[in-house]
């Protein structure tokens, strides 16, 4: 269609039971152990690479280390201005409630290269 998208999923329910998220929460939780083991390169990178884009802090638990991980992945679309490659947000907060990022329509094979092999 000519358009990229940023969406946002959010949970509609709370846990019903005590489940992880594999893409934050387990890795986080595997690197606090390995740190209390004397392993503490993983835990260090999350603690002083992966922070809030507003407050410059790192996550307080397991939990809201995967909201940040999706605002520290996102900033670049609602705190910098990326409006000249789709739409305008900005707030975090504008974002969580369009849901949505989408970019400028291109045309087809605007942004293909030379190559060294036949298309």
């Amino acid at each position: 269609n000519g358009v990229a998208q940023v969406s946002i999923q959010q949970p509609s329910i709370k846990r019903l039971w005590d489940t992880r998220i594999d893409e934050s929460e387990i890795p986080y939780m595997l690197a606090k152990k390995l740190a209390d083991k004397g392993f503490d390169a993983p835990w260090r990178y999350i603690n002083e690479q992966i922070v809030d884009p507003e407050t410059g802090k790192p996550a307080a638990d397991e939990a809201e280390f995967a909201k940040l991980m999706v605002r520290f992945l996102t900033a670049p679309l609602w705190k910098e201005d990326a409006s000249k490659y789709g739409d305008k947000l900005n707030s975090w907060d504008e974002f969580v409630q369009k849901g949505v990022w989408n970019s400028s329509p291109y045309k087809l094979e605007s942004r293909w290269g030379k190559f060294k092999t036949e298309t």
